[in-house]
C-alpha cells in the first residue's frame, strides 16, 4: 500500500477516487479510522534512488 503524509503523521492509502479524494488510514492505528481527504491536501514520502 501508499504509504503518505498527512498533518505530520504517516497514513496508509485506503482507496483512492477518480475525484481526486482518498481514504487514508493511520498507520499502526488499532482501530480502523478512515479518514476522506483530497490528495493535493497529502504529502508523498520521499524515496531515495539506491
Amino acid at each position: 500500500m501508499e504509504v503518505v503524509i498527512y498533518n505530520k503523521e504517516l497514513y496508509q492509502v485506503f482507496y483512492a477516487y477518480s475525484s481526486g479524494y482518498i481514504e487514508l488510514k493511520k498507520i499502526d492505528s488499532v482501530i480502523d479510522d478512515i479518514i476522506l481527504v483530497h490528495r493535493s491536501e497529502i504529502s508523498q514520502l520521499e524515496h531515495n534512488a539506491s
